[in-house]
């Protein structure tokens, strides 16, 4: 099994970008399956999403990070290890 951190979980999330792309592709290609996160890594991203939802931003604004927080949720999967 491979557990990915914080960071990975944020390169991740661009996979348009070089760095994402690249780390998709190794964890796609290893033989350590399945791949998972842990709880406390769900925790840290809820506590900044809802942080920055919290600090009054503008409506725009506010419809960006529950776009990221609604794509995120299915990520974080129901699996237990």
């Amino acid at each position: 099994m491979i557990l990915l951190d914080t960071n990975h979980l944020t390169v991740l999330r661009f996979q348009g970008s070089p760095r994402g792309a690249s780390l998709a592709a190794r964890l796609a290609a290893s033989a350590d399956q399945p791949v998972g996160t842990t709880v406390v890594n769900v925790e840290e991203a809820m506590r900044g999403w809802l942080a920055a939802l919290e600090q009054g931003l503008a409506r725009e604004d506010r419809s960006v990070i529950f776009g990221v927080l609604h794509d995120a949720v299915p990520d974080f999967g129901s699996e237990a290890a």
